[in-house]
């Protein structure tokens, strides 16, 4: 009897030990969701018209797990939506507001070096078209990535191939799209453990695809945020962002957004996600046929 207690007691060792080597080698899964109010202002110099004020939406977020070896794969998605109806109806006002919406969903994978980060990811977004305003049409883009941490300050960097087209109106010859290399860099900063704050400037060259098949466009957006830790959980997340997307010589699109909501972390994640996919390339596309 003892020794089949003892032998009992042994196998629950075994089985305890194995469950916690088989925890500790498996990954360490980490994100956020952001939900916030945008505040959007528009405005094209093909137009000849004011700044137009719309009010909207944007959310993303994502998930990474991490491995005891250092090796991190994440996904990531961006959506944001403005409300063009109350310039009149959007099929017929699109060519002078601007685009109305994006989604973008990324995948990442990586490894940490100590403090260094390096890795790779590629991503499918969606634009809209003027032609037919629900259809969303599909761009890609994928290329490098890299963080460095000193402490308090985060240094970071992705450098990135896009190729998004769209059929003329007639829908035998491309007309429309961006194509060409993408960078974003920027910093971010933990002021206490309540504060943060992130900057990142994004550039984008399509030497020639934008208003028209053989035209070069580009694209400069520039984005400020700040974060302020209500809990260990929950954090107010505050931005301001400003974008120019120039059609050749001729014309520019520009951007002025303002947005504020609230983020929820879970799995120990803290402070923003650096590395997030570009999401400016596909603006762009929707600036396309604004400028044309």
């Amino acid at each position: 009897m003892k020794y089949s207690v003892a032998k009992s007691l042994g196998a629950c060792v075994v089985c305890a030990l194995s469950y916690t080597h088989a925890a500790q080698a498996g990954p360490a899964f980490s994100g956020s969701v952001t939900a916030s109010y945008l505040a959007s202002d528009m405005f094209s110099t093909d137009d000849d018209d004011a700044w137009n004020s719309f009010s909207g939406l944007s959310v993303e977020g994502y998930v990474a797990a991490e491995f005891a070896n250092g090796i991190v794969v994440s996904a990531d998605v961006s959506w944001l939506y403005r409300d063009l109806s109350p310039y009149g109806d959007p099929r017929n006002e699109y060519r002078n507001q601007g685009p109305r919406e994006f989604e973008v969903l990324g995948l990442h994978v990586g490894k940490n070096f100590g403090s260094f980060y390096a890795g790779g990811f590629a991503a499918i977004g969606f634009q809209q078209t003027d032609l037919d305003y629900d259809i969303m049409r599909e761009g890609f883009i994928g290329g490098l990535e890299g963080k460095k941490s000193f402490g308090k300050l985060t240094v970071f960097g992705q450098l990135a191939y896009m190729d998004w087209q769209y059929e003329a109106w007639d829908g035998f010859e491309p007309d429309n799209g961006f194509t060409g290399m993408m960078s974003r860099f920027g910093v971010s900063y933990d002021f206490s453990d309540r504060l943060s704050a992130m900057f990142d400037f994004e550039y984008g060259y399509s030497p020639n695809w934008f208003e028209d098949d053989g035209d070069w466009g580009e694209l400069m957006v520039g984005q400020i945020q700040l974060a302020y830790a209500l809990n260990e959980r929950f954090d107010i997340i505050a931005g301001y962002e400003y974008g120019q997307f120039r059609a050749n010589t001729e014309d520019d699109g520009y951007e002025s957004n303002i947005t504020l909501g609230i983020r929820m972390s879970f799995g120990g994640a803290s402070g923003f996600n650096v590395l997030s996919t570009p999401v400016q390339g596909f603006a762009a596309a929707g600036w396309a046929k604004t400028n044309d």
